[in-house]
């Protein structure tokens, strides 16, 4: 070959790579773009899309060893509760049991048992673990290989012999003792008679050492008196290396009234009176919003509707989150010492020791445990026009939501975000609730979005996702049909619009980080494991 033909051959092939570099940039932009938008809608974004939430949000994304490492509660105590009625709990728990220190079955409950009415008292305690419940619950309380977990080569990959050969510790498993259907004079017999208060203490605890529980968690609407039973125990069940743990209301922030004073008195007096006893208090912040949603008036301001608007009602209620983030923060805030508390005065006030100096004292802020709930609330509602003062029926406005939007589009799903929340502040109407809501769990979710492709939106002030959808009405809350014109709705049963709140996972990361974050030891207590998708449960 001659130089001037290899010369122009360099040439050639120079021309061609030059040609060649820009497509080669361009490809991996668009899969850098690709990349990204996937991320934008996955499981763990703020805007999970529906088609990541069917195809993952019950599927593990770490495997081996990594299934059970904290991403954000390391050193902290983390509590899961299981119940009969969600069995995937015990599951789930086993699954990612490094992420677990103690689990609360929900199977017992102590009862009152009279020969006859006004005779003497007798207590006795119900529920029982079934085979199947105590092989799990001896599974749980002895450390284990992670090589050896039950079930683990059906998903995980295979380990190396140091992940296989990695530890897990005990779990400790406190069932919860329930005292239902106590009237406050079975309450006051129990506590003020020395033999009751030991009849009631043997029953249970007979219970535990047959059954080879690490201790109790006691709940009851009136704990708070309980200060006499609470303290016996707690010296029985550590004569064996036992604990106990209670469950309390939170605090109530925001609109405080004198019923708010007297319910945040007497949480107060609780953690007074309890704190320094139980190895635990478990304070149950959620369900601010409830199946009954929120007072109208508690959300809007309604100084400017019209005379005569159906919404300025007593008694109308709208749908919400199940946990706003401030209220988190304030229970957090108001419990660990650090901020005053509506309610609080003179409650501390003893030995010149305040709220602060008490908790300090007494190590009480590393016993609090916030409750994290795994669920929503799914609600039926109708929109009222807020500029209209028509007090006949829920007018039919479309919500702005809309009940299908294109899934794998990023760009689209942006766009209807963005049109609806302009919706939201442009249009004078308000959801609010035809009924009660129920609980909405994994479950419904996938049933939901199974047929649903409904736009997924996330509420600021909780950090939780919602959904609009329409579905039929329950059979209790159908019209009755004899009270309906002939040939109304085609014979057909009525549907109804439902705004669905939820944690996802991006949820539950931020209600820990916010707990990591204002206070130094407080740990969390997850109700009910068996609610949950495994999505949820990567994000501890």
């Amino acid at each position: 070959m001659s130089l001037a033909s290899n010369h122009r051959q360099r040439i050639s092939t120079w021309r061609t790579r030059s040609a060649s570099l820009p497509l080669a940039l361009i490809c991996i932009v668009a899969a850098l773009s690709c990349i990204l938008k996937a991320r934008a809608q996955g499981i763990d974004s703020q805007y999970p899309s529906r088609s990541a939430i069917l195809s993952q949000s019950d599927h593990s994304t770490s495997k081996g060893v990594h299934k059970h490492e904290r991403r954000k509660m390391a050193g902290r105590t983390v509590l899961g509760y299981t119940s009969p009625w969600n069995p995937q709990g015990a599951e789930l728990v086993e699954e990612y049991r490094g992420k677990f220190d103690v689990v609360v079955p929900c199977w017992h409950t102590v009862d009152i048992v009279r020969a006859q009415k006004g005779g003497e008292a007798f207590y006795e305690v119900r529920g029982e673990m079934t085979e199947k419940d105590r092989q799990w619950k001896d599974r749980l309380q002895v450390a284990i290989r992670v090589g050896d977990l039950p079930g683990r080569n059906t998903s995980d990959t295979i380990l190396s012999s140091a992940e296989q050969d990695t530890r897990l510790p005990p779990v400790k498993v406190l069932p919860r003792f329930a005292l239902d259907r106590w009237t406050p004079e079975d309450l006051a017999e129990m506590l003020t008679k020395e033999e009751h208060l030991e009849a009631f203490s043997s029953a249970v605890m007979t219970v535990i050492e047959e059954a080879g529980y690490d201790g109790l968690v006691i709940e009851s609407n009136a704990v708070w008196a309980m200060k006499g039973l609470v303290e016996h125990l707690a010296a029985l069940l550590r004569a064996n290396d036992r604990q106990i743990g209670v469950v309390l209301p939170p605090l109530r922030t925001g609109h405080v009234d004198a019923e708010v004073e007297k319910t945040n008195r007497v949480v107060l007096h609780s953690i007074k009176t309890l704190g320094p006893i139980a190895d635990f208090l478990h304070i149950m912040t959620y369900d601010y919003t409830g199946m009954n949603g929120q007072a109208f008036e508690d959300v809007y301001d309604t100084s400017s509707l019209p005379e005569g608007s159906p919404l300025a009602q007593d008694g109308v209620r709208t749908p919400g989150p199940n946990t706003p983030i401030s209220w988190l923060e304030g229970n957090i805030e108001m419990l660990s010492g650090s901020l005053e508390t509506p309610g609080a005065q003179n409650i501390f006030q003893t030995n010149d020791m305040d709220h602060t100096e008490f908790v300090s004292q007494h190590g009480i802020a590393d016993k609090l445990l916030f409750g994290v709930a795994l669920y929503g609330y799914s609600y039926p509602v109708g929109w009222f026009e807020t500029k209209s003062a028509s007090k006949h029926g829920v007018p039919r406005v479309p919500p702005p939501s809309p009940l299908v939007s294109k899934d794998n589009s990023t760009s689209a799903q942006e766009a209807a975000r963005a049109k609806a929340d302009k919706k939201d502040e442009e249009l004078a109407h308000r959801a609010v609730l035809r009924f009660a809501g129920d609980a909405f769990t994994q479950r419904d979710l996938v049933g939901r979005l199974k047929v649903h492709k409904a736009l997924i939106r996330l509420d600021e002030k909780s950090q939780e996702q919602f959904l609009d959808y329409v579905a039929v009405l329950p059979p209790s809350q159908q019209p009755d049909p004899k009270e309906l014109p002939e040939g109304y709705n085609k014979g057909q049963p009525m549907a109804s619009y439902y705004r669905a709140y939820f944690p996802s996972a991006h949820t539950i990361s931020k209600r820990l980080s916010t707990v990591a974050e204002l206070s130094p030891a407080a740990g969390v207590a997850f109700w009910d494991v068996g609610q949950a998708g495994r999505w949820l449960l990567e994000a501890i």
